[in-house]
């Protein structure tokens, strides 16, 4: 298994938890974010949890609609700070 399907499978188990939802694993990874219960609360959950398990830091201007789109973006985020685990 690459390193990027790893770390997608860890967007999608950490998306479950914030938003209370099991079906990620099955979601398209281009899939909107917003359209799967993830609201602004959630949102800044799913921000500190990928700091906390990637052990990175985003900072403000990274959170932006590119980033943090789908599960594609979340994961080319993570490829861009090396975070890949």
């Amino acid at each position: 298994m690459k390193e990027t399907d790893k770390t997608e499978m860890r967007i999608r188990k950490i998306l479950a938890e914030v938003t209370l939802n099991t079906d990620f694993s099955s979601s398209p990874v281009d899939e909107k974010l917003n359209r799967t219960g993830l609201d602004s609360v959630g949102m800044i959950e799913l921000i500190y949890t990928i700091e906390d398990q990637f052990q990175i830091k985003i900072r403000d201007e990274e959170v932006v609609p590119e980033n943090f789109d789908s599960i594609r973006s979340v994961t080319r985020l993570l490829e861009s700070k090396n975070a890949i685990v």
